[in-house]
Parts: structure tokens; sequence; C-alpha cells
């Protein structure tokens, strides 16, 4: 009989035993009801890459540095219905509010494009942003009312840039091929020059004209018997 009690409180004890060894390799995160979140080519804000949340925990989630010439596209949850879990899918560093199961999120690269430069360009209709060595269409534009009567001058460079990257400075509209770094251009106007007059005699037609106008002009009916010399 004291055998048998024995044998039966050794096979108790191995039984607690073996639960209880079930129980603690189990991680305490699951035991509570938690979801894990693992994370490919991203990370936690202390480095490592799964965790165990509750559902609709909101944990900080932050792509890798990318590799030489790649850069963050966007974020690629595992699951269709994922996304709405994402504040930000095209942001590097972005919240995650966790649902109810596990999930793994995965940051995405893309070949990274050519870096772009700002070109400021007062009086025209041209800022931007380019990459070195785009050929740039620019038009000056007069200011309202600061160049009313005012006709186009030259371009300038006001930095970052030289003259000699304008397809022609004393055209209104012409090229300007950008730099490897920020610049910024303008375009100026000026006064037209004083008008001068002109009288023709036995002709026409006499008024005020700007250096540089071109008048076509006209003698007038000769006299009777006379032709035009």
């Amino acid at each position: 009989m004291k055998t048998s009690q024995a044998g039966s409180k050794m096979r108790g004890m191995a039984l607690f035993l073996l639960l209880a060894a079930v129980f603690f390799s189990l991680p305490s995160e699951c035991s509570a009801g938690k979801h894990k979140l693992t994370l490919v080519n991203a990370h936690f804000s202390d480095g490592t890459t799964e965790k165990w949340f509750n559902y609709w925990e909101t944990p900080w989630i932050y792509a890798d540095t990318p590799a030489a010439g790649q850069t963050f596209d966007t974020w690629s949850p595992a699951g269709s219905s994922a996304w709405r879990y994402l504040d930000g899918v095209n942001n590097p560093a972005t919240r995650f509010d966790m649902p109810d199961t596990d999930m793994t999120v995965t940051a995405v690269y893309r070949a990274a494009g050519p870096t772009l430069y700002h070109l400021e360009a007062r009086r025209s209709n041209s800022d931007g942003d380019y990459a070195e060595g785009t050929v740039v269409n620019v038009v000056a534009v007069p200011r309202v009312p600061d160049d009313n009567g005012k006709i186009f001058d030259q371009w300038t460079v006001v930095s970052g840039a030289t003259l000699d990257r304008f397809g022609d400075i004393y055209s209104q509209s012409t090229t300007f091929i950008m730099p490897g770094n920020d610049c910024e251009i303008a375009a100026t106007f000026k006064w037209p020059p004083a008008p001068h007059d002109l009288e023709i005699h036995n002709g026409g037609p006499d008024g005020e004209y700007s250096p540089g106008t071109v008048v076509t002009i006209s003698a007038n009916t000769p006299p009777l018997g006379k032709l035009f010399d």
C-alpha cells in the first residue's frame, strides 16, 4: 500500500514538473495574451527586431539604414488588411497599431534617384528642384506693379552659379544648366530708352520712337510732273 502511494506521489510530482516546464518555456508575453510583432529590415527603438504587444498598442518602428544606392520606399506588412495599422506607410519612422494577431512588417527599399538641388528664379516661373545637369527652360516674367512699363534687360546670377550656364543672358526666354548645388538667378528689367522725334519731309510717318525701333516710312505722292528720286 505504501509502495502504491509513493508511486502515485512520484507520478504526480513528475506531472507537476512537466507542466511547470511547459509553462515556463512559454514567453511571458504570450501567456498574457500579447501578440508578436516581427520586423524585417527594421528595428524598434532599442535595436531589437521582435517584441510582444497588447492589442492596439502603438510601438514606434524604424527602417534600417539603407544600403548604398538605395532609399526607403514603403512598409510592407504581411496580410492584405494590415495597411490600416500603419500611421505612415511612406515614412521610415512610424507608429504601428498592433492588431489582434501576430504580425510581420518589412521595410522595403528602392534604387535611389539623383540628388535634387533647388533653383530659386526671381522674376521667372522656373523655381523648382532639379538634378545636376538638367537643362531648365527659364522665362523672365515682369513683376507687377514694379516692372510696369519696363522691358527685359538680362539674366543675372545671385548665388551658386555662373553666367555661362545660361543659353543667352540677353534673351527673355532661354535655358539654364543646373549646377550640383542650390543656386539663385534673376531676370532684370529696365526702363526703355527715351524716345526721339522723327520728322520726315515729304513723307511719313512722323513721331516719337525709341532707339532701335524699326520704322516703315513712305514718301508722299510726288507733285504733278515729278517722280520720286
